[in-house]
């Protein structure tokens, strides 16, 4: 009697112990599942910061283009006598010979419309590590909590079904024994 439930204790344990390593190899596989997809070096922060970075190197490549536009209008400026006179008379200088007619015409804007765009970049992850962190723990948990569950019902089961075959025995005894 003493080793059969010495062998039932064992293999007790032994489903314990499968349990509870299901249950941390669960609560890891979902941890490593979400850092990679939600985590802070994840997939959507990295897709998000390479679209970021796409979008300020069209923003550098228009400045840059404008940067030489300017700067070629202001080495003409510099060079050459009429675009000078040009611009003088844009902002109003006149020369002595010159007499100034004014136009209601709406004025272009000494600013250039968009001198290119601010750009914030926030790092900031799907989830925080630690929310990861928690969120794995409960799979774990509940992994840990279905697989006890479960087991207390197979056992409850077995339980009575030995109760059952035991009384059959008995019947089987009695019914062996008035024949």
């Amino acid at each position: 009697m003493t080793l059969v439930k010495k062998e039932g204790a064992r293999s007790v344990n032994r489903v314990m112990k499968r349990i509870v390593i299901l249950a941390c190899w669960i609560a890891v596989a979902s941890y490593c599942a979400m850092a990679v997809v939600w985590g802070p070096s994840g997939v959507i922060v990295t897709k998000r910061a390479f679209d970021t970075a796409a979008t300020m190197r069209r923003n550098i490549d228009d400045l840059a283009r404008r940067n030489e536009r300017y700067a070629a209008e202001l080495e003409g400026l510099r060079n050459a006598s009429e675009p000078t006179a040009l611009e003088a008379r844009s902002i109003g200088y006149l020369a002595a010979d010159e007499v100034a007619v004014r136009l209601s015409l709406e004025p272009e804007p000494a600013v250039p419309a968009e001198a290119g765009r601010l750009l914030e970049y926030t790092g900031a992850s799907a989830l925080a590590e630690a929310r990861i962190k928690d969120i794995a723990a409960m799979a774990g948990m509940v992994v840990l909590l279905a697989g006890l569950a479960l087991r207390a019902a197979r056992s409850a089961r077995s339980a009575r079904s030995a109760q059952g075959r035991a009384g059959q025995r008995e019947i089987l005894v009695q019914e062996a024994s008035r024949t």
